[in-house]
């Protein structure tokens, strides 16, 4: 049968309308993989309507860009039932081979059973009558290499399917794909994550044709903090695209060929039409908060939190009659979407308690940082002080509130790491003498950012957090010696 483009000429010879809508469409197709997986979908999932939605776009969009070599190595982290495999493991390999038909192909999963699966889908597309309506003549399926786990075609391209750790001696692609490489079952299993782990960093890499333009896609819902995802961000040097059924910040996400952008808001559901608050919620319920935190959020956290632990927190409706407020300040002068955020902490003290009053949190330059910090001074008239981390993005602001405000500002040196900070003030939070609100705006993140602390992506509220308390447990204690040695005078 005649391609797309020969189709295209002969339709001005008097094709019915019907043949040139037709025409255009797999034109469209062609260009596009988003065009070619909303017609096919039909060819896999006869009796599953397709419900598309912005992020079946941009994961094709950024395999798009890894089809032209824009992006070399791509990291999808995405919940759950949200479409990943039919497109990237079903979908994609036979849209490149419209463009590039000799493109060789090493596709992987936790199981044998599932990454065959999604051979025999690809396979089904490509030998689908409308698959070869329209580009029977780019390549044929070789006879003597048409299996369910390994097909190819006569301008040397193939789909192979193995799973991870499998034997893949031999065997190499000018892509590699990744499709789920731990099955969540035995995710807690740290010889079975460092099994996958040691599989890609170890094994993987040899098979590469040409580790120079050979590419590595990975898609995957994260499992746990060490898991394979968690290997390559830690070690860098992948493109990220990591979508959250239920958006945590405010957050763009630009389309790496169109440069479309994607803004989502706190709260933002990802696929409201397949996952509306009501099921997001029941499987929150059903999973309980760890699994669903990696599953669906993309934030694995240690089972139980980290350093410190989500029950530890006391929680109040109304404040007490608090007479001494301080503000600790973690700073950071950039603004750009990459930096660090800048985050104060407030705290007043009550009858020995500690009570977290606000947190802010915002990436700012220097002068609104600089405002900020003397607004939210003003807005306490029981301030007793201004914490500000005594180091290099923090001296300028410690010289300006105190000269050109008379604040008082205390700058306070750090003599250990964060980790050692946080530490030394867990003892406060676990015996129930730190308090916070029961509801405000920004409770969520900074309780989840403090539950994750060390393995969470940001720990600017949790370096105010520590110390803040660090300085009142120091300020207690002092206090406590002066008063002993009075008496014993």
């Amino acid at each position: 049968m005649a391609g797309v483009m020969e189709a295209t000429a002969t339709s001005r010879a008097g094709l019915p309308r019907l043949d040139l809508v037709e025409i255009e469409l797999a034109k469209r197709a062609e260009r596009q993989l988003s065009r070619f997986v909303k017609q096919a979908w039909k060819l896999v999932e006869p009796e599953t309507p397709l419900i598309w939605n912005w992020h079946h776009d941009i994961i094709c969009e950024h395999l798009e860009a890894v089809t032209a070599g824009q992006i070399k190595d791509l990291l999808i982290n995405v919940p759950p039932g949200h479409t990943k495999s039919r497109i990237v493991s079903v979908m994609w390999p036979a849209w490149m081979w419209v463009h590039k038909p000799s493109h060789q192909f090493l596709c992987s999963s936790y199981s044998g059973d599932l990454a065959k699966r999604d051979s025999i889908y690809c396979r089904q597309v490509i030998q689908s009558r409308w698959y070869q309506q329209w580009w029977s003549d780019r390549f044929s399926i070789s006879g003597d290499m048409n299996l369910k786990t390994r097909f190819g075609n006569n301008r040397g391209g193939h789909r192979i399917a193995i799973s991870v750790g499998g034997g893949a001696t031999g065997e190499r692609g000018d892509t590699i794909i990744c499709d789920d490489p731990h099955n969540l079952k035995y995710i807690h299993s740290k010889l079975v994550r460092e099994e996958a782990r040691r599989w890609w960093k170890q094994v993987m890499p040899s098979r590469r044709n040409n580790p120079e333009t050979a590419s590595r896609v990975i898609i995957m819902q994260r499992g746990h903090y060490a898991d394979l995802a968690g290997e390559v961000i830690k070690d860098g040097g992948y493109t990220e695209l990591v979508l959250q059924a239920e958006q945590e910040s405010k957050s763009v996400i630009t389309y790496p060929r169109t440069g479309r952008v994607q803004s989502r808001k706190d709260g933002d559901l990802l696929w409201p039409e397949r996952f509306n608050a009501k099921v997001l919620g029941e499987l929150r319920e059903e999973l309980g908060p760890y699994a669903y935190a990696a599953q669906y959020q993309q934030t694995p956290v240690p089972e139980g939190g980290g350093i410190i632990k989500a029950e530890w927190w006391k929680h109040y409706d109304q404040l007490p009659n608090i007479t001494s407020v301080i503000h600790s300040w973690d700073t950071a002068f950039k603004a750009k979407q990459d930096n660090d955020f800048s985050a104060c902490v407030t705290v007043g003290e009550f009858a020995g308690r500690y009570y977290i009053i606000d947190v802010f949190k915002k990436r700012m330059e220097y002068p609104e940082l600089r405002e900020k910090c003397q607004a939210i001074d003003k807005a306490y008239p029981n301030t007793t002080a201004t914490l500000i981390e005594d180091h290099a993005s923090g001296q300028s602001l410690v010289q300006d509130m105190k000269q050109l405000h008379g604040m008082t500002v205390l700058p306070v040196r750090a003599d250990t790491d964060k980790v050692s900070r946080v530490h030394a003030v867990t003892a406060l939070i676990e015996a129930g003498k730190v308090w916070i609100p029961r509801k405000a705006h920004w409770i969520a993140e900074f309780v989840r950012e403090c539950t994750e602390f060390p393995y969470s992506e940001h720990d600017d509220q949790v370096d105010a957090l520590s110390q803040a308390l660090g300085w009142l447990q120091k300020r207690t204690r002092t206090t406590f010696e002066r008063a002993t040695e009075f008496r014993r005078v």
